[in-house]
């Protein structure tokens, strides 16, 4: 058998070339990987993608055939949702008692622990196998890591992580820190990320409703059907931009006073949205979802969470969160972003990969 490990993950959506969620970190561990002299030779990727169900029904199949019969891979790195975990279960632990495979994984997103115990008899029957045999499963929030060590199985945290931009500090600054309800330059507060209903688009438009005094920027793709419902009888100071590079991102977010992050969406980790703002010192308002609400109080002077039905409340929060954009404070955040920083959070967990895979 051979000594290599296979990293099977979430590829890009080939029929919409959308990038992004749990596509980008996968993406840039190989990216990392390949930059990496000393593990040269020592690894494959798998991306799983399809144009259509069926091609991607396809292309899961003969991975997991690969996972049990390429006898080139001693060790299997499965990154995954709730629903491909359950799909590779039979490969991985076929390819582990039968084939004497050792494998880990990775559960993007924030809500396993609901989705587990939410699941039928044999869903969790077949999970609490794999992870038992599994030399490590890492989760990404730190209540997850401790919901697994409740169930007594070998965890670890693996946060969602960013590349530090090229380009920190090197854009122009306003000094003018704005004062929300005064004559001052307008506050500019920007979402980015997929607008729909689950993500709170709606909940934006009716905040631009009631707080005249800031511009709410959005960007990110939807449906048109969407686009047309968010823009109907929309106020002015709500502004849809459409789809953003992702190059992009890191400019925009700095150049930005506060982003807004109002998801009601329950498998919310940590969004890599809100350690890019953190990354370029951009303070975040975010909601009450237990993802987010982790991450804000993991990096000190991030933000605050907030419950944006609460008109009031977010309203008394501006203030304090806008004038956390001043220079100073958003260089004692670029520092304690650092823990999240890719170079800081992957030489750990892949060095469990490699020592579960007898390669270090």
């Amino acid at each position: 058998m051979g000594n290599e490990v296979l990293f099977v993950g979430p590829g890009e959506d080939e029929a919409s070339g959308r990038v992004g969620g749990i596509t980008l970190p996968f993406r840039e561990l190989e990216l990392y990987l390949l930059d990496k002299p000393q593990f040269e030779d020592r690894f494959s990727f798998i991306h799983l993608s399809g144009s259509n169900r069926l091609s991607l029904f396809l292309c899961y199949l003969l991975a997991g055939i690969k996972v049990i019969f390429d006898t080139r891979f001693h060790s299997i790195s499965l990154h995954c949702t709730y629903r491909s975990m359950i799909f590779f279960a039979p490969f991985l632990l076929t390819a582990n008692i039968i084939f004497g495979k050792s494998y880990t994984l990775r559960k993007f997103a924030g809500n396993f622990d609901h989705l587990f115990e939410g699941g039928n008899l044999v869903s969790k029957y077949l999970l609490s196998h794999l992870m038992s045999r599994a030399s490590i499963t890492f989760f990404e929030t730190k209540y997850l890591v401790e919901w697994g060590e409740n169930k007594e199985i070998p965890v670890g945290w693996w946060p969602n992580s960013r590349n530090l931009p090229l380009e920190k500090f090197q854009w122009q600054v306003q000094s003018d820190i704005p004062v929300v309800g005064q004559q001052t330059r307008r506050p500019k507060l920007i979402y980015i990320g997929t607008v729909s209903k689950e993500k709170g688009a709606f909940r934006l438009k009716a905040l631009a409703k009631n707080i005249e005094e800031v511009d709410i920027i959005m960007y990110g793709p939807a449906t048109n059907f969407v686009v047309k419902e968010l823009l109907k009888d929309a106020p002015l100071n709500l502004i849809y931009k459409g789809k953003l590079d992702h190059g992009d991102v890191s400019k925009t977010i700095y150049n930005a006073d506060a982003l807004l992050l109002p998801s009601s969406w329950p498998a919310e980790g940590y969004p890599g949205v809100m350690i890019e703002a953190a990354q370029v010192g951009t303070p975040v308002i975010c909601s009450h979802a237990r993802g987010p609400k982790e991450l804000i109080n993991s990096i000190t002077g991030l933000g605050s969470a907030a419950n944006f039905d609460s008109f009031s409340e977010i309203r008394r929060l501006l203030p304090e969160v806008i004038v956390q954009g001043s220079i100073q404070e958003r260089q004692k955040l670029v520092e304690r972003a650092k823990i999240f920083d890719t170079e800081n959070v992957l030489p750990s967990v892949l060095s469990r990969i490699f020592k579960d895979a007898h390669l270090c």
